[in-house]
């Protein structure tokens, strides 16, 4: 596993901002933290229906993130990443 910190460099208030991933062997998301500019979070993981927010392409990597000025990315611990995880609660999709 593989665990990253990204900041989206946006103006939009409905987009998240922040993203903590737990990267899979296969460079797939498996869980996500998303984090948005007022504070609000929700997590997914590969648990039945809430998956629905994880990407469905392969993570690029850290140095392909990067070369977008939109975008930066750094490799975490898995301890920071299970923080941040159990701090947000689960998403919910209406």
């Amino acid at each position: 596993m593989m665990y990253l910190r990204m900041e989206w460099r946006h103006d939009s208030e409905t987009e998240p901002s922040t993203f903590f991933i737990e990267v899979g062997d296969d460079n797939y998301e498996v869980r996500k933290v998303e984090i948005f500019k007022d504070g609000r979070s929700h997590r997914v993981g590969l648990n039945g229906a809430d998956d629905i927010g994880l990407a469905q392409i392969p993570v690029d990597s850290i140095e392909e993130i990067n070369l977008d000025p939109d975008f930066h990315a750094i490799e975490i611990d898995a301890t920071y990443f299970e923080t941040e995880w159990e701090k947000a609660p689960e998403a919910t999709w209406s």
